[in-house]
């Protein structure tokens, strides 16, 4: 079961991180549009973005501790710092793979944001 669970978690937590930056996106260019939302203030606030990656990366790391928790019998557990260390750097990669196409979506965002007229 915590095999598949961090299957899934491996694969799902970066294109989450990716859906909701598209949907953050979108969200922040029609409520530019619509004028309730200042250019400025948008353009502010969609870096926040940016941290999603970091998420995704957090959550899958936390994912592989909780599953090592639970796989080890009763009273045998014994938390290993430098290897969950080890564990979370190695993920880091991930992190950059997810952050690029967000920046990429924050360029364009600013880019539209700079030239888009709200009604």
């Amino acid at each position: 079961m915590w095999t598949a669970i961090k299957i899934g978690t491996f694969y799902g937590a970066p294109v989450l991180a990716l859906l909701l930056a598209i949907a953050w996106f979108a969200m922040l260019l029609f409520r530019v549009h619509r004028g309730t939302v200042s250019r400025k203030k948008a353009a502010a606030l969609y870096p926040l973005a940016l941290l999603l990656p970091l998420a995704a990366v957090l959550a899958i790391w936390l994912v592989g501790e909780l599953a090592g928790y639970f796989t080890v019998p009763s009273g045998q557990y014994f938390w290993d710092g430098a290897a969950a260390l080890q564990f979370l750097v190695s993920l880091l990669p991930i992190a950059a793979y997810v952050a690029i196409p967000i920046a990429v979506l924050a360029a364009v965002f600013w880019i539209t944001v700079a030239v888009a007229k709200p009604r």
